[in-house]
């Protein structure tokens, strides 16, 4: 995935929930090489042990400034993170099943 992100600097969409052991160091080279996405689908599904939380969550939607479609379903988002993700201009749909955390 990350030598991958290095090359597709120009990529609009991806879906990431199938990729295993996801994090947020992944996530923030996921948002470093690809800041042109528009829709990403990030599923933190710990079975696969991926370990995503606010901090990933906040580095993306500080660097994917362009996001109109956003998946973090399961994730671990805290309600500054949604502040952060609220802050998206162009946000127009949210997904978030499962995230238990969100007050």
């Amino acid at each position: 995935l990350l030598e991958a992100c290095k090359r597709c600097t120009e990529l609009r969409e991806a879906d990431l929930r199938t990729v295993s052991h996801l994090d947020n160091d992944a996530l923030m080279h996921v948002a470093k090489h690809c800041s042109k996405l528009s829709r990403l689908r990030i599923h933190d599904m710990m079975s696969m042990g991926s370990k995503i939380t606010s901090v990933g969550l906040i580095h993306l939607t500080r660097i994917c400034s362009n996001l109109i479609f956003l998946d973090i379903s399961y994730t671990v988002c805290s309600d500054k993170a949604l502040e952060y993700i609220g802050n998206l201009p162009d946000l127009r749909s949210l997904h978030m099943q499962g995230c238990s955390r969100i007050k």
